[in-house]
């Protein structure tokens, strides 16, 4: 039974019990789910694992610049008692995961599928999507999101070769990386990386590695081959894989 923890204009938290020691947050999109999945379809990948999850909604769609003072205050106390927090998102929830993952406490990993590196114009002013909303916040605190990231601090980001908006975002997390920022592009997805993912029967296995195995870049790609899906990776230790054979030039162009 879902138990709400906060529920106001801005900001809804609810959170589902499990039985580990490990807690899962995962922060909405503009859509509230995960992409194409709905939360109520991703909280069903994870079925049997039995952590704690945790949904977080910015119902303003504010890239969490509005109600971040108020998920800390909500989870910090409650996510103290675990032993390991992982946060997750896409897109928009992509960037509250990496937003709040030196925040919240005892978090050993993020997973972000397509996340804005930034939504500031003086960042990303070419950026149009989701315009009404972004034209709605005046205040940016944080630039991007890899500004004072710990550099042991697991990062596993996930982009889709076909989505070509998404570029100019991939490029600055590479820019800006930290030793811990691994950068996965799926050949066949777009803004869907996730979905994609689940299609194949992959996001649960994808998600299980991280959470409950602390699996690293090189278990990540490992599941991948497995699947047999056509991917490109990077990251400050790894360069190796940039341009696998059939991506479109995207990853030539970026890297």
């Amino acid at each position: 039974m879902p138990t709400l923890i906060t529920d106001d204009d801005a900001l809804r938290i609810v959170a589902l019990e499990g039985d580990t020691d490990t807690a899962l947050v995962s922060f909405s999109g503009i859509g509230q789910g995960l992409g194409s999945l709905p939360k109520e379809e991703f909280a069903k990948t994870l079925r049997g694992t039995r952590h704690w999850q945790f949904f977080v909604v910015d119902k303003q769609c504010t890239w969490y610049t509005a109600t971040a003072d108020g998920i800390a205050r909500h989870l910090s106390s409650v996510l103290g008692r675990f032993r390991k927090v992982v946060t997750l998102g896409n897109s928009m929830g992509g960037y509250g995961a990496l937003l709040f993952a030196a925040r919240l406490p005892n978090c050993t990993a993020a997973i972000a599928f397509v996340p804005q590196f930034s939504m500031d114009p003086r960042v990303v002013p070419k950026e149009q999507r989701w315009q009404r909303y972004r034209e709605r916040i005046v205040d940016w605190p944080r630039q991007h999101l890899l500004h004072g990231m710990p550099d042991d601090l697991p990062l596993h980001i996930f982009f889709g070769a076909r989505e070509r908006r998404d570029d100019p975002h991939l490029v600055l997390f590479r820019q800006r990386a930290t030793s811990k920022t691994f950068i996965y592009v799926l050949r066949d997805a777009a803004h869907d990386p996730a979905l994609r993912l689940r299609d194949k029967d992959l996001l649960a296995a994808t998600l299980d590695a991280i959470v409950v195995d602390n699996a690293g870049d090189k278990d990540v790609r490992a599941l991948l081959a497995e699947k047999k899906i056509a991917h490109g990776f990077w990251s400050l230790g790894d360069q190796s894989n940039l341009q696998p054979k059939g991506i479109r030039g995207v990853l030539g162009k970026l890297f």
